[in-house]
């Protein structure tokens, strides 16, 4: 067997740690950094879903609020209106992923919101509860990113 001496062996663990500790060093950081800048980023990304979800489900509960016998009036929305809510879709378009089944959900019952509001005639119970399908789809999607949050 190699006949070692202790000075030997210390350089020998020497340089083992060393070569350890590069090849380690940046992984480590690599991921503490990555962290660093990826979890505030998707804390802002929930927050502005979240605000962007909450206007445009204002804007239709609006609608049911100020309906009246039962009906979506589309005579009663007037442009203001009907071009906020474009406009949040929109922006819900860009800021979902339609490639997750949720956010999917989420963008379909979005459009038939929209196409309700504008073509009007709708039953207000049936938009309301189209309301409430979006606001609980929404909260699901934001309760699963707050876990991806809290975990990172």
């Amino acid at each position: 067997m190699l006949d070692l001496e202790m000075n030997e062996i210390t350089s020998l663990l020497a340089m083992l740690t060393s070569l350890i500790a590069v090849i380690v060093g940046p992984y480590v950081t690599f991921k503490v950094v990555k962290k660093q800048i990826t979890v505030p980023l998707r804390h802002k990304w929930a927050e502005e879903l979240k605000e962007l979800i909450a206007s445009f489900l204002v804007e239709c509960r609006e609608l049911v609020i100020l309906g009246e016998d039962g009906v979506l009036d589309k005579v009663k929305i007037d442009r203001v209106t009907f071009s906020k809510l474009l406009l949040l879709e929109e922006k819900l378009r860009l800021t979902l992923d339609d490639n997750q089944a949720k956010h999917h959900e989420l963008l379909e019952l979005i459009d038939e919101l929209v196409d309700e509001a504008y073509h009007g005639a709708g039953d207000l119970v049936s938009f309301g509860r189209k309301c409430q399908g979006a606001t609980k789809i929404a909260k699901e999607i934001l309760d699963e990113e707050w876990i991806d949050i809290t975990k990172s």
